[in-house]
């Protein structure tokens, strides 16, 4: 099952965020048309929805926390400015049962 992922942004991190897109994954992983440059400058922030993808994929690896996924969603917030926003952003993660770590791709 592919990972559902959508994105909300431009609001600091206090205020309520208001969806921009929705999308899944594809084969290769990733979510292409998520959004589009030029972005606004702005705080951004990405929800994956893991909880139904480890489920999905990996239902035996969730025995140790009794078939309960342990990150059911996985956010990642981060900034856009001034100067990035016909920048192209690859926001990865890379998702265990267990853990999960991202970083900005290329």
């Amino acid at each position: 099952a592919p990972l559902e992922a959508s994105s909300v942004g431009t609001a600091p991190p206090a205020a309520s965020y208001t969806e921009l897109g929705r999308g899944a994954t594809n084969d290769d992983g990733r979510v292409a048309t998520l959004l589009q440059p030029p972005l606004m400058p702005g705080h951004y922030r990405l929800r994956f929805e893991t909880g139904a993808y480890l489920l999905s994929n990996h239902a035996s690896a969730l025995a140790p926390c009794g078939g309960l996924p342990f990150y059911p969603e996985v956010t990642v917030d981060f900034t856009i400015s001034a100067a990035q926003t016909r920048e192209h952003f690859h926001v990865p993660i890379l998702l265990s049962p267990f853990g999960y770590s991202t970083y900005r791709g290329s």
